[in-house]
């Protein structure tokens, strides 16, 4: 008597090209943000160029955004209201403490200061909150969105500071 053996179904012969495929471009594509360098941001006339931007506890940022600094400058833009801004608020403060004297400098900006809001429509943000890292040049290199881990962020400082 022989024994028949049965076929596999169709799930068990492809389940690596169904589960592993949309896993595998899941993360190819959240991973797109740190990509490449963003567009630059449009011309502007110089009035919105100009006008000051103001930290976390509302002291001016010197020198303003845009322009050459000592160091590159890791900026999260938020707003009072948004409840993902709340969630990374322990976070970016943890890494601001971390780089308190490090290469890279952490800086908090509130678009729900009116103070602030033309930076809005100057670095063409769609939610908040952005994190975007800018060069010693003062030019944006890099912008990530959402919620982000204090792993990724660390991963973020650590290529802005060892970038040439």
């Amino acid at each position: 008597m022989s024994a028949s053996k049965s076929k596999p179904s169709f799930w068990r012969r492809n389940i690596v090209l169904i589960v592993g495929v949309p896993i595998i471009a899941l993360f190819w594509f959240g991973q797109r943000e740190m990509r490449g360098r963003p567009s630059p941001p449009p011309a502007m006339d110089e009035s919105v160029q100009s006008r000051p931007v103001f930290d976390e506890e509302g002291t001016e940022l010197l020198p303003p955004l845009g322009e050459a600094t000592r160091k590159p400058r890791l900026v999260e833009f938020y707003t009072d209201n948004c409840p993902a801004c709340k969630v990374m608020r322990p976070t970016i403060h943890k890494l601001r403490d971390e780089n308190d004297d490090g290469p890279v400098e952490v800086v908090l900006l509130n678009l729900s200061d009116p103070r602030n809001e033309h930076l809005a429509s100057r670095y063409q943000l769609v939610g908040v909150p952005t994190v975007s890292l800018f060069d010693p040049d003062g030019a944006e290199v890099g912008r990530m969105q959402g919620v982000i881990s204090l792993r990724a962020l660390r991963r973020a400082t650590d290529q802005l500071a060892a970038a040439p």
